[in-house]
């Protein structure tokens, strides 16, 4: 199971519907409550459900929320889950901590800080990426 947030934009969403159709992974959104914020009960249900993926906005491109990440990240890897986040809208104009948000994946895009269209940068924890196996692989 993959969970996503709400809020994401359609890189954060799109990505996961296509290793779900290839397989079979179930998506299931993480609501919003009331003030358009994650619902930090409902996530945490959510959680007890032992998905394998979180994926979470940092700041929402939509609705401007900034999510309290490094607590999301904590609930989700208390539960055995591989996090992201993408920062594409939280780079520019927020000071990143990936000590403190101890995510295992962070994304955005490079033209979010002005740079050429097309780029972007992937932190990864190395230790999760040595247990993942290569998405290509080629001649040594």
């Amino acid at each position: 199971m993959i969970l996503i947030d709400s809020a994401a934009h359609h890189a954060n969403i799109v990505p996961w519907q296509e290793l779900a159709k290839r397989t079979g992974a179930v998506i299931k959104p993480i609501p919003l409550d009331k003030h358009c914020r994650l619902d930090i009960d409902a996530y945490q249900a959510l959680l007890a459900l032992k998905p394998k993926i979180v994926a979470l906005c940092h700041v929402s491109n939509a609705l401007g929320i900034v999510n309290p990440v490094a607590q999301l990240v904590q609930l989700a890897k208390a539960q055995g889950a591989i996090t992201l986040v993408d920062g594409a809208q939280a780079v520019a104009h927020l000071t990143l901590n990936m000590t403190e948000i101890d995510c295992d994946f962070y994304v955005f895009s490079g033209h979010k800080m002005y740079g050429p269209t097309g780029i972007g940068v992937l932190y990864g924890r190395f230790d999760v990426l040595d247990s993942l196996a290569p998405l290509l692989t080629g001649a040594r």
